[in-house]
């Protein structure tokens, strides 16, 4: 695909699209937990998704800066980019959660970071810091929608929302690399169609999302019944009642901690 002209500056058919396809491949292989659409399943524990959150924003400085593989200045617009974008897919997962459901979640502003991150991450070095703003502040939509409608309306159970935010993410970005790169701005790449380069750049955009559907999808799927061969993929619904720190490890994160019947982790 490289060959060809495909722009991916730090990975975003290798690592995002590929991992979101194969996420979903395995919840429809693996099916749903035992209670999922039955309880109310909320975050364990929500300081550790804002400190995790906040761990993989500045990871990703040298994610996708460290794609320059120098200290150059493409390795500065790409950790400008990085960061406008997590900025705006923040602020707008908000917004659009409040037209939605009328409140705003730490949880919900998480997700748009880690969104818009997915989303730049093929476009860091190859666009403006503008391009940068629209790339996040569109991710955290076509996300929200993927997580919040699309999830329900397919009936997979992904519990990280792998597919929805990495899978969507990732595809989003891919292509939206070939709508704003800029060659001024990095002689590696190309120029956009926003910026004179026709609607080439977005076809070959598109032929790697799918390419990269196509591969991570059939290979998952085969990986994932050569594994069911030897040993079962699926936890037992005694398991998953018990919990599997306990019955796999014979641990528990809370021995003395009893909930009531209208609580739940």
């Amino acid at each position: 695909m490289r060959n060809l002209g495909v722009l991916d500056f730090a990975g975003g058919t290798v690592v995002e699209v590929a991992s979101g396809v194969s996420g979903l491949v395995a919840a429809f292989v693996v099916g749903k937990r035992l209670k999922v659409g039955y309880e109310w399943n909320i975050p364990h524990h929500m300081p550790n998704v804002l400190f995790g959150g906040g761990l993989l924003w500045f990871g990703w400085s040298g994610f996708n800066a460290g794609g320059a593989m120098g200290a150059n200045g493409v390795a500065v617009l790409a950790l400008a980019t990085t960061q406008i974008a997590g900025a705006t897919g923040m602020i707008g997962w908000a917004l659009v959660e409040w037209i939605h459901r009328r409140q705003i979640t730490v949880f919900g502003a998480v997700s748009g970071i880690i969104s818009a991150l997915v989303a730049i991450t093929p476009a860091a070095g190859y666009v403006s810091t503008v391009s940068a703003l629209l790339i996040g502040f569109i991710a955290e939509g076509v996300c929200y929608l993927a997580v919040s409608i699309l999830k329900a309306k397919l009936g997979y159970d992904d519990a990280l929302d792998v597919f929805g935010i990495h899978g969507i993410g990732g595809t989003w970005g891919t292509i939206a690399t070939g709508i704003f790169a800029d060659l001024s701005l990095n002689p590696q790449g190309k120029n956009g169609w926003i910026n004179g380069g026709g609607f080439e750049p977005i076809l070959l955009q598109l032929l790697a999302v799918l390419a990269t559907y196509i591969f991570a999808g059939m290979m998952t799927f085969l990986i994932l019944k050569g594994i069911a061969l030897i040993t079962p993929l699926r936890a037992s619904d005694d398991e998953q009642v018990n919990g599997l720190d306990l019955t796999q490890h014979r641990e528990k994160a809370y021995p003395d901690f009893e909930l009531s019947e209208n609580v739940y982790i």
